[in-house]
C-alpha cells in the first residue's frame, strides 16, 4: 500500500493495476480517510544529469533576436531522488525526477549552495536545502504556495520542466507562441532606452519563459495590459457614444435607461444582458477615420451556444458582413472571418492570436481564448487596416474585462497598427454570483464578489459605495463557513486543504485593507470577533496561524490595523483571552497547543509580534479572565514562548488594491469551479466501484456452482466441502476483480472525468446561475452518471478472466475429488484390512484367555511356593536370632558375673590395703608415704577399671558375628 495522486492505494499482483483501498481498510489500520504529507521527508539522491531545454518548434525568422543560447544553458539540472517517509504510518518509498536549482537560476532561492526541488505528489512540492557532494540522505521540506520564496522555487520547477518540452497539457499553437515571444522581444527593445521603467514592468527573461514561467508571463500581461494607451472601467458621461454602438447592435429592448442611469451602468444590467447573450461576452472596436468617418468591429465570443445567434443588428444586415448606418460602418468580425477563411489562409488573419497556457494547475475545463469577442475583433482590424491604413485611433469597448491571453492580443493589436487602443469595459473577470451549493465553496465565491466589487470601487474611488460590501464580510454566516475552512479535515486533498487556509489568509488582508481605506469601522470588526461566531473563528484561527508564516503575517497585520484605527489594547486582550462556547479555547491557549509543525511553526515569531504591538496579556488580566490555577499555566506557557522567538513575524503590508487583486486572483471561478467538481468527482466514486456488489455474488455462486458440478461428477450425489469451497473462492476473487479493473476501469474513470467535464464546461458558461439551477444540474449530471454506469456494468459481459477463473475453479475442484475419492478407497482398504485383523484377533481370543487362564495358575503356584519357601526362611532366621539372642544374653551375665567378681576382688585388695596402710600409720608412717600409697592404689583403681570396661567392649564386639 502506497500513496498516489492524494489517495491510499495498492496493487494487485496478477494485474499490477493500481486500485483504491477501501474505507473500511484505512479504519482498520487506524489511517485518515485522506492521507497528509508531512513537512520534513528524507531524499536520497542517485543521480544527476544535465537535461536540454528547447522550445517548441517555431519560425527562426520571427525570433532572430532571441537568445537561442538561453534555450540550451539551463541552470537547473535534474535529479533522480528516492523519497521516503512522506506519510505517516505508510512506509514506502517513491523515485521521482527532481530539478536543481543553482545561483544563476532567476531569483535563486537561498544561498549559494543548489537547491532540489520535487514533486512528491500532485501539487506536492519539497526542496532540499543543500545537495551534498556525497550521495547520502538529505532532508527534504514541504513548500508552502503561499510563501512568495517557495511559490518561487515551485516556478522554477516548472520552467525547467515546461522548458524541457515534458508539458503537463498543450502550450498553445505554433502560432499563438510565434505571436506571443515576438510582441515580447518588440516590448524589450521599446523599454531598452527606459530602465527604470524595464525594471518595474517586465524582468530581462527568456520569451519562452512566457509559456513555461507564471513570473514572467504576469510579468508579460502586466506590461501587456500598462502598454495601452487607455484601460478604463465604463463611464456612462465619457463613454456616451459607446451607448448608442450599443443600442445600434442590441436594440433599444436590452439597452434602456432605469430611472438617471443607463442599465448597462449597474451589474444587474450586465448580468441580464449576459443572460439574453446566452453568457457570452459582446466586444467592438470603433475606429476613427481621417474623413470623420467610423467604423465598428463586433463580435460575439465563440462557443456551440451563440453559433447561430444573431443580434438586432443582423437583421438590418441579411446575409452580408457589413453595413452602414449614417457615417458609422458596422462590420461582422465573425462573419468577415468566415468569409476570409474560405477564400485565403485563415493564418493571414492570426496575426493576433494569443492563447497563453495556464500555468497554475491543469484545469479540468480549459477555455480555448482565440475565439474569445476580444481575439475575433482585432484579428479582423489587423487585416483590414492593411487595406485602409489611414486610422487614427482604436477604441474597445467589452462587456467583460480581458483575460490574459486577449490583454496580450490587443497590445499586439496597437503594435502592429501603430495606433493608441483605449479599452473599456463594464464588469472584470472573476466570480459574479455565490452560487456554489456546498458551504464553503459559496463562502469562497462571496469573498472572491465581494473582493472584485470592492476593486471595482476602489478604482472608482467610491469609498461610500464600499461600507455595505465591507460589511458582508462580517456576517455571522460567513464568518462561521470561514471557521469550518479551518478545521483540519482528513478527506480533503492537499489542494483543497491549501485553498482553504489561503482563503481565510486573504479574507484578513481584506479586512486589513477595508480598515486602512475606511470603508469598514474598527468597532464593527472587533463586535464581529466578540460575538459567538466571531470568538469561535478567533479560537480555529489561534489553532492554524502558528502552522503558516502567510496566515500568521496576514493576522498581525489585522490586528495592527486594528491599533492603528484606534482600538483599545486592552479591548483586543480581552478578546484573546475570552473563551468561546463548547470545548474550544481561547486563542493564546490554542495557539499555544497548536501541533509544531517544523520548518513552517511560527508561534515564537508571532508572539513576538503580538508583544511588540502590545498585545500581550499581563498576569493580572489572565487571572481576571481565566483564573488563578489556569492564569499561572499561561503565563508561564508565554514567558518560555517569548523567550524561544528570535525575531518578530514582518507584517505582510499590501495597498487595498494589491490586497482586492490577490483575493480576486486566487478566489477564480476556475479554481473553484475544480473544487465543485471535486466533489462530484468523490460522490461518483463512492456509487461506482469497478466491481459490484451483485457481480460478487453472481461470480461467487457461479463458482460454486462449477465446483459443486466438477465435484459431483467425480463423487456423484455429494456437496463439496465448505473450507474447500471457501478456499477456492478466495483464491479466485482477485483475479476476477483484477479483470475487470483491467476490463471497466478506464471507462469508469472517462465516465467519471467526462461528467465533471461536463459539469465545470455548466459552471463555467452559466456563472450566474442560481443554486437552485446548479444544483439541478448536479444532481441532473449525477443522475446521468449513474445511468451510464448501470449500462457499463450490465451491458458489459465476463471477462474472460472469469471463465478462466471458473475452469481453473473447476480443474482444482475435480483435482481434489480424485484426491478424495483416492483416499475413499484407501480408507476403505485399510477398513477392510483392520476388520481381518478384528476377526483374527476375535477367534484367537479364546486360546488366548486358556493360556491366559494357565499362565495366572502357574503363576499363583509359583507364587505360594515362592510364599512358602519365604515363610520357612523367616521362621529359620527368626530362631537362629532368638538362639544368638539367647547366647549373646547368657555370655553377657557371664562376662558381668566376671567383672563382678573382679570388681569385688580389687575393691577387696583396695580395702585390704588401706586397712594395711591406715594400720601402719597408725604405726608411725611417715604420712606423705602413705598418701602416696593411696594416690598410687587409687590410679590403680582407675585402671583396673579402665581396663575392666576396655575388655567389656571387645567381648562385645568378639559377640556380635555369633549373633
Amino acid at each position: 500500500m502506497f500513496v498516489h495522486q492524494g489517495r491510499y492505494v495498492s496493487i494487485s499482483v496478477p494485474g499490477h493495476n493500481i486500485c483504491p483501498v477501501p474505507s473500511r481498510w484505512l479504519a482498520t489500520l487506524g489511517l485518515p480517510d485522506a492521507p497528509r504529507y508531512e513537512p520534513l521527508i528524507v531524499g536520497i539522491p542517485r543521480n544527476a544529469s544535465r537535461t536540454p531545454s528547447p522550445g517548441p518548434d517555431v519560425d527562426a525568422s520571427d525570433t532572430a533576436d532571441s537568445t537561442d543560447s538561453t534555450h540550451n544553458a539551463d541552470n537547473a539540472a535534474t535529479v533522480e531522488m528516492e523519497l521516503r517517509g512522506l506519510v505517516a504510518n505508510v512506509p514506502f518509498a517513491k523515485i521521482v525526477q527532481g530539478v536543481r536549482i543553482g545561483t544563476h537560476s532567476t531569483a535563486a532561492p537561498g544561498g549559494t549552495s543548489p537547491h532540489i526541488v520535487v514533486e512528491a505528489d500532485n501539487d506536492v512540492f519539497y526542496v532540499a536545502s543543500t545537495l551534498p557532494s556525497t550521495a547520502g540522505a538529505i532532508a527534504l521540506r514541504r513548500l508552502d504556495p503561499a510563501i512568495a520564496q517557495d511559490n518561487r522555487c515551485i516556478d522554477l520547477y516548472w520552467q525547467h520542466w515546461r522548458r524541457s518540452g515534458t508539458f503537463p497539457y498543450p502550450i498553445g499553437t505554433a502560432d499563438s507562441y510565434r505571436n506571443a515571444t515576438h510582441h515580447r522581444q518588440i516590448l524589450d527593445r521599446c523599454l531598452r532606452a527606459d530602465p527604470a521603467s524595464r525594471a518595474a514592468t517586465m524582468r530581462d527573461v527568456d520569451p519562452f519563459d512566457i509559456v513555461s514561467s507564471r513570473h514572467a508571463q504576469r510579468d508579460y500581461i502586466d506590461t501587456c495590459r500598462s502598454s495601452l494607451f487607455k484601460r478604463r472601467a465604463f463611464d456612462p458621461v465619457e463613454h456616451e457614444f459607446d451607448l448608442r454602438i450599443y443600442q445600434t447592435l442590441l436594440g433599444n429592448t436590452h439597452v434602456f435607461r432605469i430611472g438617471d442611469r443607463w442599465n448597462l451602468e449597474l451589474p444587474s444590467g450586465i448580468r441580464d444582458l449576459r443572460k439574453h447573450l446566452l453568457m457570452s461576452n459582446l466586444a467592438f472596436a470603433r475606429l476613427g477615420h481621417h474623413r470623420c468617418m467610423q467604423t465598428v468591429y463586433f463580435s460575439l465570443s465563440g462557443g456551440r451556444r451563440v453559433q447561430d445567434m444573431k443580434l438586432a443588428i443582423h437583421d438590418l444586415m441579411g446575409d452580408d458582413d457589413e453595413i452602414t448606418l449614417g457615417n458609422v460602418r458596422f462590420v461582422c468580425a465573425k462573419r468577415r472571418l468566415e468569409r476570409l477563411g474560405v477564400t485565403r489562409d485563415r493564418l493571414t488573419a492570426g496575426a493576433t492570436h494569443v492563447d497563453l497556457p495556464e500555468l497554475a494547475s491543469s484545469p479540468l475545463h480549459r477555455h480555448v481564448r482565440t475565439t474569445d469577442a476580444e481575439q475575433l475583433v482585432a484579428a479582423v482590424v489587423e487585416h483590414d487596416m492593411r487595406r485602409v491604413p489611414m486610422v487614427t485611433d482604436i477604441h474597445v469597448n467589452s462587456l467583460l474585462d480581458t483575460c490574459d491571453s486577449c490583454a496580450s492580443s490587443l497590445s499586439i493589436l496597437q503594435t502592429l497598427t501603430g495606433c493608441p487602443i483605449t479599452f473599456v469595459y463594464h464588469q472584470p473577470y472573476g466570480v459574479h454570483r455565490a452560487n456554489a451549493t456546498e458551504g464553503i465553496v459559496r463562502a469562497m465565491q462571496t469573498l472572491a464578489v465581494t473582493a472584485r466589487q470592492l476593486q471595482w470601487h476602489w478604482a472608482l474611488g467610491e469609498i461610500p459605495a464600499m461600507t455595505p460590501l465591507a460589511r458582508k464580510l462580517i456576517e455571522p454566516a460567513l464568518v462561521q463557513m470561514l471557521t469550518h475552512m479551518l478545521f483540519a479535515s482528513h478527506t480533503d486533498s492537499e489542494a483543497r486543504e491549501a485553498l482553504k487556509i489561503q482563503c481565510n489568509a486573504h479574507y484578513l488582508q481584506v479586512l486589513s485593507a477595508l480598515l486602512t481605506t475606511g470603508a469598514l469601522r474598527a468597532q464593527s470588526v472587533v463586535e464581529m470577533l466578540a460575538s459567538p461566531t466571531g470568538l469561535r473563528y478567533l479560537s480555529q484561527l489561534g489553532r492554524r496561524v502558528g502552522q503558516g508564516f502567510a496566515l500568521g503575517r496576514r493576522w498581525a497585520g489585522l490586528t495592527q490595523a486594528l491599533l492603528d484605527a484606534g482600538q483599545p489594547r486592552d479591548a483586543l486582550i480581552r478578546l484573546l483571552l475570552t473563551k468561546p462556547d463548547g470545548l474550544c479555547r481561547n486563542f493564546y491557549v490554542e495557539l499555544l497547543d497548536t501541533v509544531h509543525l517544523r520548518g513552517i511553526d511560527c508561534r515564537n515569531a508571532l508572539l513576538a509580534r503580538l508583544s511588540a504591538q502590545g498585545l500581550r496579556p499581563a498576569y493580572a488580566q489572565i487571572v481576571e479572565m481565566m483564573g488563578h490555577v489556569r492564569g499561572v499555566g499561561l503565563r508561564l506557557r508565554l514567558g518560555m514562548a517569548a523567550s524561544g522567538a528570535s525575531a518578530a513575524l514582518a507584517l505582510d503590508k499590501r495597498l487595498p488594491a494589491q490586497a482586492f487583486r490577490q483575493a480576486v486572483e486566487l478566489l477564480r471561478d476556475t479554481a473553484l469551479n475544480r473544487l465543485q467538481a471535486e466533489r462530484l468527482a468523490a460522490g461518483l466514486r463512492e456509487i461506482m466501484p469497478v466491481v459490484t456488489v451483485d457481480e460478487q455474488r453472481r461470480f461467487r455462486a457461479s463458482l460454486a456452482d462449477e465446483v459443486k458440478r466438477a465435484w459431483r461428477d467425480i463423487l456423484p450425489g455429494e456437496d463439496p466441502p465448505s473450507t474447500l469451497l471457501r478456499e477456492l473462492l478466495d483464491d479466485a476473487a482477485p483475479a476476477f476483480r483484477s479483470a475487470l479493473v483491467d476490463h471497466r476501469g478506464a471507462a469508469i474513470r472517462t465516465l467519471i472525468d467526462d461528467t465533471t467535464q461536463a459539469y465545470v464546461r455548466f459552471l463555467d458558461e452559466n456563472p450566474d446561475a442560481a443554486p437552485e439551477a446548479v444544483q439541478r444540474e448536479f444532481d441532473r449530471q449525477y443522475d446521468l452518471a449513474k445511468a451510464r454506469y448501470r449500462e457499463i456494468v450490465e451491458d458489459d459481459p465476463p471477462p474472460a478472466a472469469s471463465r478462466h477463473a471458473a475452469q481453473h475453479v473447476a480443474s482444482q475442484a475435480s483435482t481434489s475429488a480424485e484426491a478424495a475419492k483416492a483416499s475413499r478407497a484407501a480408507t476403505t482398504a485399510a477398513s477392510v484390512a483392520a476388520a481381518k485383523t478384528q476377526a483374527t484377533r476375535v477367534a484367537a481370543e479364546p486360546a488366548r484367555k486358556a493360556a491366559a487362564q494357565r499362565a495366572d495358575e502357574a503363576r499363583r503356584i509359583a507364587l505360594a511356593a515362592f510364599e512358602a519357601s519365604e515363610a520357612k526362611a523367616r521362621e529359620r532366621a527368626k530362631s537362629a536370632k532368638e538362639m544368638a539372642t539367647q547366647a549373646t544374653q547368657a555370655t553377657q551375665a557371664t562376662l558381668t558375673a566376671r567383672a563382678h567378681c573382679a570388681r569385688e576382688t580389687a575393691a577387696s585388695k583396695a580395702t585390704t590395703a588401706a586397712l594395711t596402710a591406715r594400720s601402719d600409720a597408725r604405726r608411725g608412717s611417715d604420712v606423705a608415704t602413705l598418701e602416696r600409697r593411696l594416690n598410687a592404689l587409687q590410679q590403680e583403681r582407675r585402671q583396673i577399671r579402665l581396663h575392666d570396661a576396655a575388655a567389656s567392649t571387645n567381648r562385645e564386639r568378639k559377640c556380635e558375628p555369633a549373633v
